[in-house]
């Protein structure tokens, strides 16, 4: 599950539009080539995630699952089994994004029927969101492809190297909360407050 987290938050910090972020990948991806070593730390991480959104996308394709915000989903999967109710800012505060970005991927979610909009029993100004039974299917698919992925991608690590990258990559994700990164309170209230177990 860490490493779940850990993949959400440096994929969600810049997934808020998907064409003008693939643009942007490229044309840094490519700039980072030219002024780093290729396998500089700085290139390897920009590769990472340029291959790790890839072969995600790929899997849902060929599955036919057209979701644009998959986290998004997976995220109000589990808020539904705890009966939490939600709405706009409780997502943005708990996924570490503007409510701008939330709204524009919920739009998308609702235009699939995967979610559905609902007026708070306490407050008919706010919106709550739910997942609908169409949402739950996709995100049992979702599931499958993010454990296929990541025993891909672990398949020859040790539990000590797993473990030991958790710590560089909890270090990053401080350095980058530092910087102004919006962290997602997962990341914060369980990982962060724990990282000197990491080093």
């Amino acid at each position: 599950m860490l490493f779940f987290y850990l993949t959400f938050l440096f994929v969600r910090t810049i997934m808020h539009n998907r064409l003008i972020v693939n643009g942007l990948i490229k044309f840094w991806g490519d700039e980072m080539n030219s002024k780093y070593e290729p396998l500089s730390v700085e290139v390897l991480l920009m590769n990472y995630h340029r291959m790790h959104h890839h072969v995600l996308q790929y899997q849902m394709n060929k599955r036919g699952l057209q979701i644009g915000h998959p986290m998004l989903l997976l995220f109000l999967s589990r808020l539904d089994e705890q009966n939490e109710t939600v709405n706009l800012k409780f997502l943005a505060d708990h996924m570490g994004v503007s409510p701008a970005a939330v709204t524009n991927s919920l739009k998308s979610l609702e235009r699939l029927s995967l979610i559905q909009k609902y007026e708070d029993e306490n407050d008919l100004r706010c919106k709550c969101i739910k997942i609908t039974p169409k949402g739950k299917m996709a995100v049992s698919q979702c599931h499958e492809i993010f454990d296929l992925v990541n025993q891909g991608l672990f398949q020859d690590f040790s539990e000590e190297e797993k473990k030991e990258l958790a710590g560089y990559l909890l270090r990053l994700c401080k350095n980058l909360s530092k910087m102004g990164a919006n962290t997602p309170d997962s990341i914060l209230k369980n990982q962060l407050t724990n990282l000197n177990k990491y080093q």
